[in-house]
């Protein structure tokens, strides 16, 4: 099973002689979206799910060092995948009136992904800020009010592949302040597209990029940043580290080969 928000409550109906092997994704029972009643039902449900799996699956290593920690239990290391795009038609971001040179934020529109922390700090800042995904939620609602500036676009969710890794590529800077989970598949696809990432600080963003990366807290680091002006000296050698990355860890032959093997295939 691939998480255990919804499913690890019904292990009990599991055929008594199958093997349940439990990939534990992210720490779900974090997410600020949640309600204190939700999030004490997530936490329990992680424990279901870690005490009812033949084998648990990590897809960081502060995923595994938290079930370890947590439950005492072992779990396997299997990153997530990506692959690295070698082609980017500049010419899909004519449907977005973009100028030429913006930065950009591709996540779900939540608390958890510091949504907020970047746009404050763009406020009353000449440089255009790019916001890719849905809008519909209380919470973008929100931002997209307090925060309302000529400097920052909202496009919506973008789901032509081809039109948003142009839209990655293209950019200055490509935030990733995500939070709260292990390994995630959108800061991989950034790193694929030869972006220059400007990531929050925390353990499961500094292990997939180690220190090929910028890194923030909160809005007062990005203004810094922002103001050097002199970030733009390290894109090479960060977007060629990010790149090895994918070629040697972060790849689908590596990830399904590691799947069969744990599951007993050849």
């Amino acid at each position: 099973q691939l998480g255990y928000t919804s499913s690890s409550i019904w292990s009990f109906l599991m055929p008594r002689k199958a093997k349940l092997i439990t990939n534990m994704d992210g720490l779900e029972w974090k997410r600020a979206k949640y309600s204190k009643p939700v999030k004490r039902f997530l936490r329990m449900a992680e424990g279901l799910a870690a005490n009812s799996s033949e084998l648990l699956v990590a897809d960081a290593l502060g995923i595994k060092e938290h079930i370890k920690r947590r439950f005492g239990k072992k779990a396997h290391f299997i990153p997530y995948g990506a692959q690295i795009f070698g082609e980017f038609d500049q010419k899909l971001l004519d449907n977005y009136s973009l100028p030429k040179q913006y930065d950009l934020v591709v996540a779900r529109m939540e608390p958890e992904n510091n949504i907020e922390a970047i746009l404050k700090a763009y406020q009353g800042r000449e440089e255009c800020l790019v916001m890719v995904g849905k809008t519909e939620n209380a919470f973008a609602k929100k931002m997209m009010q307090t925060y309302a500036s000529s400097n920052v676009k909202w496009i919506g969710g973008v789901y032509d592949k081809a039109a948003l890794n142009a839209l990655r590529y293209h950019s200055r800077l490509h935030f990733h302040g995500h939070s709260v989970g292990g390994t995630n598949p959108s800061l991989l696809e950034a790193m694929g597209c030869s972006s220059l990432v400007f990531a929050h600080d925390n353990t499961f963003n500094r292990e997939v990029l180690q220190e090929n990366a910028l890194y923030f807290h909160d809005d007062k680091d990005i203004i810094l940043q922002l103001d050097t002006k002199g970030f733009a000296d390290n894109k090479a050698a960060f977007v060629k580290a990010n790149l090895n990355r994918i070629s040697e860890l972060y790849n689908w032959p590596s990830v399904n080969t590691s799947y069969l093997k744990l599951m007993g295939g050849p």
